[in-house]
Order: structure tokens, then sequence, then C-alpha cells
């Protein structure tokens, strides 16, 4: 037990360290994300079209795009300098070194991203009551988006991320509905405990299970 707890610190650390090096694989995202946010109103006639209502009808779009460039080709460098096929070696399974890379992501992407799009709907002037739900639906959308772009990165591996996203987009789409209806009932003021719900136990299933089937694919990939 001790030396499994010791190895999850070590790949946490070992995750933080590249994640720290590698600055520009996820504050790029991040600037990007930034730009977009501001840039995008600028390109249309706001005489139309509120703030409020706009940011509510881009922000999935451009938080999936955000994700997907923070974690393009994900899994590329370890497995061509041999750091997953030492993971499979020392734990017999690739489980906890996903884990760790997911907990990673949660912890320097997917909450950094959730705050700036906070900052930006209290700038798009988003009713401020809103505020609680988009935190969690950005939360659960970004978790379920990424455990998504994982598995598209395990599949094709050696093969492109481009490949990997264009493979799971079918199963992306109904998660893109899904938090869609919500920041529509959102708009009517209609309450969404329901699609919290619904959402927070999809993210759960998501970490658990698609967590263990990419690491089953990155372990096919080296046999």
């Amino acid at each position: 037990m001790r030396d499994t707890q010791t190895m999850i610190l070590k790949q946490i650390k070992d995750e933080q360290f590249k994640l720290q090096k590698e600055i520009r694989s996820w504050l790029g995202p991040l600037i990007l994300f930034s730009l977009i946010m501001i840039a995008f109103p600028l390109s249309i006639d706001l005489m139309n079209v509120g703030l409020a209502e706009l940011f509510l009808n881009i922000i999935i779009i451009t938080i999936l795009v955000t994700n997907y460039l923070s974690i393009d080709d994900v899994f590329f460098e370890d497995f061509y300098d041999g750091t997953i096929e030492q993971s499979l070696i020392k734990d017999s399974n690739l489980y906890v070194y996903v884990a760790c890379k997911l907990m990673i992501t949660v912890l320097m992407k997917i909450l950094p991203l959730t705050l700036i799009s906070i900052v930006f709907a209290i700038a798009y002037k988003v009713n401020i009551s809103f505020l609680p739900d988009l935190c969690l639906l950005f939360i659960n959308m970004q978790i379920i988006f990424v455990n998504m772009l994982f598995f598209g990165n395990a599949i094709s591996i050696n093969k492109g991320s481009t490949l990997g996203l264009i493979l799971v987009m079918p199963i992306i789409f109904p998660a893109v509905i899904l938090f869609g209806q919500a920041l529509t009932f959102l708009r009517l003021e209609i309450p969404i405990f329901s699609i919290h719900f619904m959402a927070t136990g999809i993210s759960i299933i998501a970490c658990i299970l698609l967590t263990f089937v990419t690491a089953i694919t990155l372990k096919l990939h080296l046999e």
C-alpha cells in the first residue's frame, strides 16, 4: 500500500514538473481562449446581441477547442521516450499513469480555465446568480471533454491527435448538446439541478471508465 502511494505521488510530481517545464503546452491555450473571448465581440454587431447572450452562445465551443489544444499529443512524448513503457513495467497496468495525468490536467488546466471563464462571464455581464451554476457546468464539461480527448489521443498516439479527435467527436457531440441545453435553461431562468446531477454522474463515470479504457488502449500500443 505504501509503495503504491509513493508511486502515485512520484507520478504526480513528475507530471507537474513536465507541465511547469513546458509552459507553452498549457499557458498558450489559456492565452488563446482569452484572445477569442476578447476578439469575438469585436467582429459582430453588438447592437442586436446582448453581451450575456453572446457569452452563453460561444463559451462551450471555445472551451472545447481550448481543451483540445491544451492536451494535444498528451501521450505522444511519453510514448516515444519510454515513459509509458516504464510505467507499465513498474505497475503492470497504466491506470495509475493515466489517472495521474488526468489529476494534473484538472489542477493545472481545467481549474484555471474555469476561473478565466467566470471572469469573462462577469465581464460579459452575465447574471451574477448564474455564476455558481456556470462554474459547476464548466468543471464537469471539461472533465468529460478531457477524458474523451485522452481516449482519442490514446487511440491515435502514433497517427496524430487529429485522427483521435475525429474518432471521439461522435461521443463529444451529445455532451455539447447537453451543456448547450443547460445554458439555454439558464438563459430562460429554468432550474438545472437535474442537469448538474446528470453531468456530475457522467464526469465521475468518465473518470473511472474512460481512464481504464485509455490505459488499456495505451497498453495495446506497447504489445
